[in-house]
């Protein structure tokens, strides 16, 4: 990981605002684009060397805490995914007369022959009452 102390005279809108020096670290690991750890300050030469040092760590840290949140985040929409889906195939088998797996099964069929997700599938199925044979995409 790189740290890299850059005066702000570059950025006019930073000195708008009274930055005078920025100290700035890639977090490392970050999946989909780059995210950085900007840390301002009022004073030209506002980072000590040792703070330059430690900059390195808050970052690692901070990479640690977006990934533990985008983590979290998935595992959410997977339970909701699971939740809206077992809705899905508990209606078809209620309506006809259907086991688990057949109604899964069917979810399944529907959902590739749309070329629709399955979370869409289920979630207009449930919210809609129509079957996914005959559900307008």
């Amino acid at each position: 990981m790189t740290c890299v102390p850059n005066g702000a005279g570059r950025d006019s809108r930073a000195v708008a605002v009274g930055v005078c020096s920025m100290l700035v670290c890639e977090l490392p690991g970050t999946r989909g684009g780059t995210a950085m750890l900007s840390l301002y300050s009022s004073r030209r030469r506002g980072f000590s060397a040792a703070t330059e040092l430690v900059a390195p760590v808050f970052a690692s840290r901070a990479a640690l805490a977006l990934a533990h949140a985008e983590q979290v985040r998935n595992l959410r929409r997977a339970i909701g995914t699971r939740q809206v889906i077992g809705e899905a195939v508990g209606i078809l088998m209620e309506r006809h007369r259907l086991t688990a797996d057949q109604a899964f099964e069917r979810l399944i069929t529907a959902s590739q022959h749309r070329h629709v997700k399955l979370r869409e599938l289920a979630t207009r199925l449930t919210e809609t009452g129509e079957d996914p044979d005959t559900l307008a995409v």
